[in-house]
């Protein structure tokens, strides 16, 4: 493919999978298979049901480049079907509010509590530590694991949210101070349930997760301490923290 204006080429490539196997089985495809064996500088997830603006994965890029500590960045996601009333209207508040007032204040602290895998870009030499890169995709590099005495009720839900445990270990990796970052700029629309069942499916699977990966965060935060942030960082990320532990009680 001829990119516009310019001599270079862009490499297209068309992978197809058989069976859905879900998000964390294309995540092992491109995690562990192309970006395994391409080793790019950064690496972008967008949902099938998610249309980015033409300059957004652009503006991922620009963030990146900008602040070689950057290890992960998320940009803003609106509703493709928005509605002032019913289910999708509320939605339509819900994900404006989320993004605009959530996702901005913790990109003050450094740290973004999940950077969502419809819409989000990271730098691959922040993920590819193969440790990290296991422990997020454990349960489809090792499909015996569901049935281990180290897979109970906690695990099963926590996995429901697995990308707060990628974003975790982002920011606490060993000897590295990568950040994690809101881009306004960057916007995207996608498509959310539009009937009252498919939400209820929808957020029982989001609020176990978020739950339980919270739980899990909670418990490893002492990760941050091998990692080189500052002490002004590590409390930053500590208030985050402590926010989330408190906001569900307002």
């Amino acid at each position: 493919m001829t990119v516009e204006g310019s001599d270079e080429l862009l490499n297209i490539f068309l992978v197809a999978k058989h069976a859905n196997g879900g998000k964390l089985s294309s995540h092992l495809w491109f995690f562990h298979g192309f970006c395994k064996q391409l080793d790019p500088e950064y690496c972008c997830l967008v949902d099938v049901g998610t249309i980015p603006a033409s300059d957004s994965i652009f503006n991922f890029y620009l963030a990146l480049d900008a602040q070689p500590n950057v290890g992960g960045v998320c940009g803003f996601m609106g509703v493709d079907n928005p509605s002032c009333l019913g289910i999708a209207g509320a939605q339509l508040y819900e994900y404006t509010y989320a993004h605009i007032i959530d996702k901005a204040f913790e990109s003050l602290f450094g740290f973004i509590q999940v950077l969502p895998g419809a819409f989000s870009a990271y730098r691959w030499d922040a993920i590819k530590d193969p440790h990290l890169i296991n422990k997020y995709l454990q349960t489809v590099l090792d499909p015996d694991f569901v049935y281990s005495e180290d897979f109970n009720c906690r695990t099963a839900n926590m996995y429901l949210a697995e990308d707060r445990l990628l974003c975790l270990s982002i920011f606490a990796k060993h000897n590295q101070k990568y950040i994690l970052k809101y881009v306004p700029d960057a916007k995207s629309k996608t498509d959310v349930p539009e009937s009252l069942i498919s939400l209820l499916n929808q957020r029982r699977r989001w609020l176990n997760g978020t739950w339980f990966a919270f739980d899990y965060v909670w418990e490893n935060q002492s990760q941050v301490g091998s990692s080189k942030h500052s002490s002004w960082e590590k409390f930053l990320f500590y208030s985050v923290l402590l926010y989330s532990f408190l906001n569900p009680m307002y």
